[in-house]
């Protein structure tokens, strides 16, 4: 009897074991501390773009199906800093350059934007996905923040994968000037500055620099944002909500095409209405 009951208590151990290897409790699967890899600042660093979003209603996360071609972009940097790149239903898409911080005992980290802090909290963080939430969500079709349960899970890619509004960040220095004509593109030599530039940066501000002799222009810093569907890209002052848009085209990383309908003619005093288009070349 004894031997008959010490082998039933050794065979219901190993089916204790086996039961627990092949079904892991819910207490297991619902451990965040095992889908968070600590310190979260060695592993939150790189580029995330958003794939899901959801909200919680009646007490269960319920995907949020967004606008296509909307979402986030994130780039995490080891200094602290970051750039973030949120394009809505109309497919603007804006730069911000932003900070970064994480509390591993919280597993949270914080976004500062303009010196006011955003603490969003961690559900995953593994190498290849993303899972945070917070109490406010911004709308993407209108721009207008909603209150309420909200996460969203990203995915790990290559930095080197870049959205339009991202390829433009840079100097681009003139190089050449061109008119249609006959369908042709023809270069032109008249009101070309000896030296020039654009400048996009990641806090979503644009500025421009021209020299004719010993004459010197910088416009003052403006906003931009760019649309990759229409090649457009839009410019409003800091102090004005005036708008101007032009068309950009990029050959490649480094090749810039700006089109545009009006030119001065320095030689007539008079504006030129046409087909014109600048190459620029990045720094």
């Amino acid at each position: 009897m004894i031997s008959i009951m010490k082998k039933n208590v050794l065979t219901l151990f190993w089916i204790t074991l086996l039961t627990l290897a092949g079904f892991p409790s819910c207490s297991d699967k619902e451990n965040k501390g095992e889908a968070i890899r600590n310190p979260i600042a060695a592993n939150l660093p790189g580029k995330w773009t958003m794939i899901k979003s959801y909200e919680k209603k009646d007490g269960e996360w319920k995907e949020v199906i967004e606008p296509e071609g909307s979402g986030t972009t994130y780039l995490f940097r080891t200094d602290g800093s970051m750039m973030s790149a949120v394009t809505y239903a109309n497919h603007d898409t804006y730069l911000r350059s932003l900070t970064w911080e994480a509390e591993d005992h919280k597993n949270t980290f914080k976004i500062n934007y303009k010196a006011y802090p955003v603490e969003y909290t961690l559900m995953r963080l593994t190498a290849d996905e993303l899972e945070f939430g917070y109490d406010k969500a911004t709308d993407y079709a209108t721009g207008a923040t909603q209150e309420g349960e909200f996460k969203w899970l990203f995915r790990r890619i290559d930095e080197e994968q870049k959205n339009f509004a991202e390829r433009l960040v840079g100097r681009w220095h003139f190089s050449k000037s061109y008119e249609k004509k006959n369908g042709e593109w023809k270069e032109i030599t008249y009101g070309i500055p000896d030296e020039g530039w654009h400048e996009y940066t990641e806090q979503g501000t644009f500025i421009t620099y021209s020299r004719q002799g010993d004459n010197e222009h910088t416009t003052d810093p403006m906003q931009w944002k760019a649309n990759a569907v229409t090649d457009t890209v839009s410019y409003k002052p800091l102090d004005s909500d005036k708008v101007s848009r032009v068309r950009i085209t990029l050959e490649d990383d480094r090749t810039m095409y700006v089109f545009y309908s009006v030119n001065f003619d320095p030689a007539t005093g008079e504006m030129r209405e046409g087909e014109y288009r600048d190459l620029l070349l990045k720094e």
